[in-house]
């Protein structure tokens, strides 16, 4: 049986391998790093050839010759292996080419964010410097908490014995940090900034207030004695390159060392000690500009960022209880998650430069009751880099709420050690204002419902797998203003690749959580066949109409300038109050006729783009023509999409198209277009034959906030 370290050095290379493979699929190399590679190669054996003639002048024997070409072959492998799988960060400079790539990369990175085996491996990094600490800081009470399941967390908390004075925690500014530190940590990981740039071009993604500006309080040091604080100051910019980087750089770590390299099956692997570092090198070198416990307690090296982070308390008969909401994706830091509200990053708020005095004892203070006004009230004047009378604008807001007697009080500091970041951490108790909790009306910083659901005017299986695997699909979908609450499941649910990606890409707006998802549509019963999947995807347009375009996990959405008031006057939604199943009728179209299924699905594709045409060119006829090729290629399809005796209904009663949503089926929604002074005299009649009629229109402003869970 192999020693520890023998494992641990076989995890290492197993690692680089799967970086490897990642770094050669993920797209094609650069040119320069083709050159490279050529000169290397070139160079490789130019010094073979040479050593080989030396070795014949010599006289040598050929074997000789032979095994010394072999170990300058070995010796070029081994260069050009260091080269590619000793470079995570390369990862972030290729995805940072297109939008696609960053798309996936922030996928792959959310799945690593959850390997329990690599915080385990991180966790056994950081253990022996905790131990130095709790031992320096006797008073404190320094640990690693553990979670309910007994597993320590990737946090070191140093608690005071008594909730105390938030003023009393930061008392000064520490000594001005020199040019080569602010060469270095400006400089710091810049992959990691083009992969945000990058990610950040995606109007979903986009944070309003960047990834760069703004001046923040950095840490200088902590007194183990008394938990006070000295402070310095950086930009946004220089805090996430040397602290939020390593974030990235974990989650990058949990994807590839939780999973096999080919097959993609779990595959975790195990470090000892502090060898996880060998394949995290922005964490390495972090490492190396402060040594020790200086490290956590005193990181001068870098810019490490403090914020706070604050247990919002209310209080009844019945229980206490604490606020947590889910992160949008949309934030810098921690997107997507869980966490306590409110919170954020202590931000000077000041043009001048770096308070001091009265002014920097009181703006941890200051934050705290700003984030719980920002985040919990939606007050966007405190939003921002710089805040005019930032003080005076805090109190105004909280004595127009009559809470001018809530205060923070401090519970002590918490390190991360993912970031490597200081939370001045505190409690906020609500008291006899416990009932103001239902008022909150949370920020852009965290999660929402949304009001938006969409219909297709085009046949709706080329957007569907397994046909869009094979070839890309098209549909049109238009928005409509009927109320949909999206929410994650409480129970392990299947979903498709696209919809991971759809939920990635539309994070930003509609602040989903995570999968799988729960989607339920008050004034339509569920089953009817206006799709989650067409929801999420005309979301992302903001409402209106558009062209969905899909192929295997990749999606987007081309919006159409179309009449949406004349179509208001055309268009009606009708369902015969039975239910359908859109997987089974999807299933049983895929396994029958699997060929005869693709040529059809391929014409569908076709209808899709001619009705863009015609939706642009505001040709009615040209769109009810459309409609109706649509559904005799769903008829085409299979016997179960289309009800023909629902099609001759709709039509007698005056319909000039009539198609169903989605897959279709016995019991889903008709989108029915009838010349405008017909639609009323349509509705009735259908009505009259014991259908309903969906009380909605088409939506051109997208989605609206209803309602804050």
């Amino acid at each position: 049986m192999p020693s520890p370290d023998a494992s641990t050095r076989f995890a290492v290379q197993r690692y680089r391998t799967r970086l490897l493979v990642i770094r050669l699929t993920s797209s094609r190399p650069r040119v320069f790093d083709l050159v490279n590679l050529t000169l290397a190669v070139i160079g490789t054996w130019s010094i073979m050839y040479s050593l080989l003639r030396w070795l014949a002048s010599r006289g040598l024997g050929v074997q000789t010759q032979v095994a010394a070409g072999v170990a300058a072959l070995l010796i070029g492998i081994g260069l050009t292996w260091a080269r590619l799988t000793r470079r995570p960060q390369d990862v972030f400079r290729v995805a940072a080419a297109t939008e696609d790539r960053t798309d996936e990369l922030r996928r792959i990175m959310a799945l690593g964010m959850r390997s329990e085996t690599a915080y385990e491996c991180l966790t056994a990094v950081y253990r022996p410097i905790v131990h130095r600490i709790a031992e320096q800081c006797a008073g404190a009470r320094a640990e690693l908490p553990t979670d309910a399941t007994g597993q320590q967390c990737l946090v070191l908390t140093l608690a005071v014995d008594s909730p105390g004075d938030v003023d009393g925690v930061v008392v000064g500014n520490g000594p001005e940090r020199d040019p080569s530190w602010l060469r270095r940590v400006s400089e710091f990981a810049p992959e990691r900034q083009m992969f945000m740039a990058t990610m950040r071009r995606n109007v979903y993604q986009q944070n309003r207030f960047g990834d760069d500006a703004g001046m923040n309080v950095v840490l200088d040091a902590i007194a183990c004695d008394s938990l006070q604080l000295t402070v310095a100051t950086a930009t946004y910019g220089q805090i996430v390159r040397t602290s939020d980087s390593l974030i990235s750089e974990f989650a990058l770590f949990g994807h590839i060392s939780g999973r096999s390299a080919i097959r993609r099956r779990p595959r975790p692997l195990r470090f000892a000690g502090t060898d996880v570092l060998k394949v995290m090198p922005w964490r390495r070198e972090v490492h190396s500009w402060d040594q020790g416990t200086d490290l956590l307690l005193a990181p001068r090296g870098r810019a490490a960022g403090i914020g706070v982070s604050v247990a919002l308390v209310s209080r009844d008969a019945a229980r206490t209880s604490a606020f947590v909401a889910r992160r949008s994706s949309s934030v810098g830091t921690y997107p997507d998650v869980l966490h306590v509200i409110p919170s954020g990053m202590i931000n000077v708020h000041d043009d001048r430069g770096q308070p001091n005095g009265s002014a920097l004892a009181a703006l941890p203070r200051l934050t705290m009751m700003a984030e719980f006004l920002e985040e919990c009230f939606d007050v966007e004047e405190l939003s921002g880099h710089s805040v005019g009378n930032y003080a005076l604008l805090v109190n105004r807001q909280i004595a127009a709420r009559g809470l001018g007697e809530l205060k923070p009080r401090l519970t002590g500091l918490a390190i991360d050690l993912l970031n490597l970041r200081t939370e001045i951490c505190a409690v906020l108790d609500l008291g006899p204002h416990s009932a103001i909790a239902d008022e909150f009306r949370l920020s852009w910083e965290y999660t929402h419902n949304e009001r938006l659901r969409t219909i297709d005017l085009s046949a709706g299986f080329p957007d569907v797998e397994p046909f869009c695997l094979i070839e890309p699909g098209y549909i049109v979908n238009i928005a409509i203003d009927l109320a949909v609450h999206v929410e994650s499941a409480a129970t392990p649910g299947s979903v498709d690749r696209f919809t991971h990606r759809l939920i990635s890409a539309i994070a930003g707006r509609l602040d989903l959580p995570g999968l799988p998802l729960l989607v339920s549509t008050p004034n339509l019963p569920h089953g009817r066949g206006l799709g989650s999947s067409g929801a999420l995807s005309v979301a992302i347009a903001y409402g209106g109409a558009g062209l969905v375009r899909r192929h295997t996990g990749i999606g987007s959405r081309r919006s159409i300038e179309a009449d949406l008031a004349d179509l208001a006057s055309r268009m009606t939604l009708v369902h015969s109050g039975r239910v359908r199943d859109s997987g089974s009728i999807i299933t049983a179209v895929a396994g029958e006729r699997p060929r005869r299924a693709m040529t059809i699905v391929r014409e569908m594709s076709a209808i899709a783009l001619s009705t863009l045409s015609v939706l642009a060119a505001s040709d009615v006829a040209g769109l009810a023509s459309c409609m109706n090729e649509s559904a005799q290629l769903l008829s085409a399809l299979h016997p179960l999409i289309v009800d023909d005796a629902m099609r001759r209904t709709l039509h007698s009663l005056g319909a000039v198209a009539a198609k169903p949503c989605g897959a279709g089926g016995p019991g889903a929604v008709w989108v029915v277009l009838t010349d405008p002074d017909q639609r009323d005299p349509f509705r009735d009649s259908a009505r009259d034959l014991g259908l309903r009629v969906v009380r909605a229109q088409p939506n051109s402003h997208g989605m609206t906030r209803a309602h804050v869970p």
